[in-house]
């Protein structure tokens, strides 16, 4: 997941033969394994830490800025700010704390720390901002980015008032009498490269490091990869739309030296730009073994970077929404870095979004995507929302975000045995509700865990003709036969199927991603008994027996019904008797048969068999299944941006076969919010309503505007994942209804922080 919106669900027409059988029915759960299964673990939280707080071990209250994690010994690392910044007419003086934290003996505990001021130009907005932690187990350090303000306004300085890579700090990951040392061969306050190598301030166009949207180490150079952008023309104001605008890679060696920086002149993250809207890349990770590294960023999936040299980026694989439970959307779009990071073993973690379909209306709560290298899903977690009337941390494991907003603020970053480390900021607010709550913002998820929503899979369902199969119904021996079941909170990743008679076993896999619903088409050529045996991979990890993993990666989990340590499979057991029209088709026994089987088979399947029966009743069942699969009016599109004044277009296609459709379009929020932070009341908000006509086999684009509630939640949130609702009657005037999960986006601005 993320991927198609919707449902599938087909009813699929078998053809009509002249063979029949009788199929006998019956929907059961057995016990048992396709193969040998080794005893695995559930994967969810196994601790939290990191409680609001101004001593150590504490972290600051909305002043924590960064997290990265030692995969070498799965140390966390935490910036924020311990005081409260030092502001002057022309400066202001942050004051850092980087704290390293242990596990010890399960539970994370702090052991040392850094502490380092930086004094900067006063930003015209009183904003200030450290980029991110990259951590180099093979050099033991650990590096900071910070970024300033260019000059003040009124200065008439290129790019005023956007922000710029300033300063990269380095210490030691040793720890000695409880701090963390500087790294050898810095300066100061470990101070690696300053804002002179990195022309900050400089008036040259092309030389700022302009909005630094992440950071992360080469493990095979030591060398510091910085993503951001540089305006080549040096406009009086950053726009990264202008055409002088390139994306970024620039090196910095372990001794502080800039080395080779990679420039976009493609502009491939800037195809499609309609004015000010642009999507942005940000969260650079290294991936591969040494000999064969890639960059790697989040951009509406992922795509490649080259390191250096010429070439364009390209894409690795692309988001295409998403679908109806659980709403899963991995790296939504930020700012800064912290949405993606990657493990040793070669596994990617993205933040995501995920939609919690076991609570009343659903609730899109932060989660976090697991991806190969290649972008193949191999599962989710986290996306639990806060339980009713919690009071504590232990209640609510696998809460990334209590949140009002349902935005993906977490950061995320991978450690090894396939554990990952995500900071929530959101439980260090001091508004955040319930009173007293034990807040602690870091989570970490991993094989062992438990808290998180758990998907179910339904036994399967036959289907012959567009009909669910019951004991004793004629189908033909030779058609399909449809099977189907419903998975609830995940996706199915694939479906393996095995059809045996005690004789025969005839196996089929669905491998591309069905969604929610899981279906095959078998045909039978043999009569008796058959037993259908499903089993169901999904991507939620959560299920006990899910994950697994080895020395290298981690096999992909397996739903089962119910808990336990051994799967269980899902089974249809079916009997397909012989045909028994057989005097039919051998004409030279009919005179010995039809005087033995005339009395027993005459009175039961002569009404049945007629043959001025078939012609009239096929018609029939043909046409009332053509009606049904007509798919009702939908959205045409997931993925809706909004406008500053709260406009927005949505497409509504209208089904071909229907003359037109016509009805209303409405957008409400998935579960209960406030329209504003702080407030207790909460209630579904309608969001947006308009109404359409669309002739048959066509799409119509809705213009909808938000209301100025809907504005005040996205302005805070800008990402909100909603529920679109299509009522439609079509021309014989039946009533269609339809709803989708989709995404509202607040229309980019420039990316700076100081101009207009």
């Amino acid at each position: 997941m993320p991927y198609s919106q919707g449902l599938r669900r087909r009813l699929l027409l078998a053809r009509t033969s002249c063979l029949f059988a009788s199929i006998a029915l019956a929907l059961i759960a057995l016990p048992g394994a396709a193969r040998a299964v080794a005893p695995v673990k559930g994967y969810g939280e196994l601790t939290r830490f990191g409680e609001p707080g101004g001593g150590s071990g504490h972290l600051a209250p909305e002043r924590t800025r960064a997290l990265g994690v030692d995969p070498s010994d799965n140390s966390v690392y935490v910036l924020d700010e311990s005081a409260e910044p030092k502001e002057l007419p022309k400066t202001v003086t942050h004051h850092f704390r980087l704290q390293k934290f242990e596990d010890v003996s399960g539970e994370y505990k702090f052991v040392a720390q850094a502490l380092f001021e930086e004094v900067a130009p006063q930003p015209s907005t009183g904003e200030f901002d450290a980029e991110g932690i990259a951590i180099d187990p093979k050099l033991k350090r650990a590096y900071v980015l910070t970024v300033d303000a260019r000059a003040e306004p009124g200065e008439e300085k290129p790019d005023e008032g956007a922000f710029a890579a300033s300063t990269l700090y380095a210490f030691q990951t040793t720890p000695a009498g409880g701090k963390l040392p500087a790294a050898t061969g810095t300066t100061g306050e470990g101070v690696l490269t300053g804002p002179a190598a990195f022309e900050t301030q400089s008036e040259t166009p092309g030389k700022a490091l302009l909005e630094p949207a992440g950071l992360t180490v080469d493990p095979k150079t030591g060398d510091v990869l910085i993503l951001a952008h540089i305006d080549e023309k040096g406009e009086e104001v950053d726009h990264l739309t202008s055409s002088s605008d390139h994306y970024v890679l620039q090196r910095v060696e372990p001794n502080g030296t800039l080395g080779e920086r990679y420039v976009d002149t493609t502009n491939f993250f800037k195809q499609g730009d309609v004015g000010a809207t642009i999507t942005t890349p940000d969260s650079p990770i290294v991936v591969g073994p040494e000999t064969e590294e890639h960059v790697y960023v989040n951009y509406d999936g992922l795509a490649e970077i080259p390191f250096t040299g010429e070439g364009s980026p390209q894409t690795i694989f692309k988001e295409a929404g998403g679908v109806d439970g659980p709403e899963v959307e991995a790296g939504a779009e930020v700012e800064d870095g912290g949405a993606l990071s990657v493990s040793p073993e070669g596994t990617i973690f993205a933040r995501g979004v995920i939609e919690n379909s076991l609570v009343p209306e659903g609730a899109s709560k932060p989660g976090v995507v697991l991806r190969s290298l290649d972008g193949a899903e191999i599962g989710w977690t986290g996306g639990q929302s806060p339980a009713e009337g919690s009071q504590s941390a232990k209640e609510d494991k696998c809460v990334l975000e209590p949140g009002f907003f349902e935005e993906p603020h977490p950061l995320v970053a991978a450690g090894s045995e396939g554990k990952v480390f995500v900071l929530a900021g959101e439980f260090l607010r001091p508004e955040q509700e319930p009173e007293p709550f034990t807040k602690k913002a870091i989570v970490e998820l991993g094989p062992g865990g438990s808290g998180c929503p758990e998907a179910s899979v339904e036994a399967p369902v036959a289907e012959a003709n567009g009909k669910a199969l019951k004991a004793g119904e004629d189908v033909p021996v030779h058609a399909g036969v449809n099977f189907s079941s419903h998975v609830t909170q995940a996706d199915a990743l694939r479906a393996e199927w095995e059809f045996s008679n005690g004789t025969t076993t005839e196996k089929a896999e669905t491998t591309e991603d069905q969604y929610q619903d899981v279906k095959i088409t078998h045909k039978f050529e043999q009569a008796g008994e058959w037993t259908v045996t499903e089993t169901v991979y999904s991507d939620d990890l959560a299920m006990p027996t899910q994950a697994i993993f080895d020395a290298d990666h981690l096999i992909t989990p397996m739903i089962t019904e119910t808990g336990g340590a051994e799967p269980k499979k899902l089974t249809v057991k079916l009997t397909v008797s012989p045909p028994k029209e057989g005097p039919k088709e051998t004409p030279k026994e009919t005179p010995k048969e039809t005087p033995k089987e005339t009395p027993k088979e005459t009175p039961v399947e002569a009404p049945k068999e007629a043959p001025k029966e078939a012609p009239k009743e096929a018609p029939k069942e043909a046409s009332k299944t053509e009606v049904h699969v007509l798919p009702d009016a939908t959205l045409a599109g997931t993925s809706l941006t909004v406008s500053g004044s709260g406009a927005f277009s949505a497409k509504v296609s209208c089904p071909t076969g229907e003359a037109s459709c016509s009805g209303t379009v409405t957008l409400q929020t998935l579960s209960a919010v406030s329209a504003r932070a702080g407030k207790k009341h909460k209630a579904i908000l309608t969001l947006a309503s308009g109404s359409f006509t669309v002739a048959g086999g066509q799409v119509k684009t809705v213009t909808l505007h938000l209301s100025a509630k809907a504005r005040a939640l996205l302005a805070h949130a800008h990402v909100l994942r909603v529920r679109a609702t299509i009522v439609a009657h079509d021309s014989t005037g039946a009533v269609h209804t339809t709803q989708t999960i989709v995404t509202l986006r607040a229309a980019a601005k420039p990316k700076h922080r100081g101009g207009h």
